[in-house]
């Protein structure tokens, strides 16, 4: 179906069932229909926000990285933010690419989170270990108790350089006994205080 046959068949239609009948065009992409697939190219591609949205919609189907990680830079916020509220459903191997692509710390925190309720830690663990080496921003810093305990081990010593009380809070929370034992080893390093 081209895109004026399937951008008509779509107008009259409420938001779930335009979505949903963006999902059946992916799924007919995905099982190698052309058509379908040059429609979803001509979406993606368009100049019109609500057209890139429906574009976007089809990787709920071809779980396509490509489209997902394009559309987080979008100029739409819209489709920027349902563009990282997807990431996590992409197969994408190369997620943490799309990490890098978020404007905004706020963005960047929800998708994160999302990524690590869906249980994807390790994209999350490959972007934050490449954006806080040396000389992070605090920001970045403060994200590190997203990341697994392997990562948060190794980056103690930066959270107690740089970590805000946010890192900290998120950092009991996530990682209690790694905390716990942490300060235990930093307690027993001190001299004993009369």
């Amino acid at each position: 179906m081209a895109k004026g046959p399937f951008l008509d068949d779509v107008a009259k239609l409420h938001h779930r069932d335009r979505t949903r009948r963006a999902v059946e065009l992916g799924r007919a992409a995905h099982d190698g229909d052309l058509s379908a697939q040059a429609t979803i190219a001509d979406l993606v591609a368009s100049p019109s926000p609500y057209e890139r949205l429906l574009g976007l919609h089809t990787a709920f189907a071809t779980r396509d990285g490509a489209v997902v990680v394009g559309a987080l830079s979008d100029p739409s916020r819209t489709v920027r933010r349902k563009a990282a509220k997807m990431l996590a459903l992409t197969r994408d191997p190369d997620v943490a690419r799309g990490l890098g692509a978020i404007v905004g710390t706020r963005a960047l925190r929800r998708t994160i989170a999302h990524l690590v309720r869906k249980g994807r830690l390790g994209p999350v663990d490959t972007f934050l270990h490449d954006a806080t080496q040396a000389g992070a921003e605090p920001a970045l810093v403060d994200l590190v108790p997203f990341a697994s305990a392997e990562l948060v081990a190794k980056r103690l010593p930066l959270l107690d350089q740089r970590g805000g009380d946010t890192a900290w809070t998120r950092l009991a929370a996530r990682h209690s006994a790694l905390v716990a034992a942490w300060f235990d080893d930093a307690l027993r390093g001190k001299e004993a205080v009369d």
